[in-house]
């Protein structure tokens, strides 16, 4: 278990790491279209559609490591009216729901992901990026996240993580 959440947590730490890099990028870039349309005229002709997959990695990529911080939004309007171990076992199975939900969602992200891979499908762009190549970020930080809930609920019921009680 506890070799489960160590590689867990190098996966989360990894993927919030990739989600600021990517905003570095994405914010290199707008920069870079400014001074080429400000300065010479001209334009990468392709920043929304990068920096557009570049926001969609971001966020799911970041999943992860918002929800091992305990930065996720949580509700506590009925959470501050229940004992502890209720809290404990609503986490448990707010956790639980999220894993069915989000499970269902990489699944069909995956069969995108296949789909668009066997095809050949290209971005309709300049730049003509093959579109599973930005699918599968979404998946891999999918994913990530789903791991990091596991490891989120497995914290709770060992009583390495605290419920948070306040919203």
């Amino acid at each position: 278990m506890r070799f489960y959440l160590i590689c867990t947590a190098w996966l989360t730490r990894l993927g919030g790491l990739l989600s600021a890099l990517l905003l570095v990028y994405a914010v290199l870039h707008v920069l870079l279209d400014i001074v080429l349309r400000v300065g010479f005229s001209t334009s990468t002709h392709m920043m929304s559609e990068l920096v557009g997959y570049a926001v969609g990695a971001m966020t799911f990529l970041a999943l992860a490591y918002t929800e091992e911080q305990n930065g996720l939004i949580r509700v506590g309007l009925l959470r501050s009216r229940l004992s502890h171990k209720n809290v404990v076992r609503l986490d448990v199975v707010c956790l639980g729901s999220t894993i069915l939900i989000c499970g269902f969602v990489a699944y069909y992200i995956w069969l995108m992901v296949k789909r668009d891979y066997i095809r050949g499908r290209l971005s309709i762009g300049m730049a003509e990026i093959p579109m599973w190549i930005p699918q599968a970020m979404l998946l891999v930080g999918l994913l990530i996240f789903l791991l990091q809930l596991i490891a989120s609920i497995i914290r709770l019921l060992d009583g390495q993580r605290q419920p948070e009680t306040e919203a």
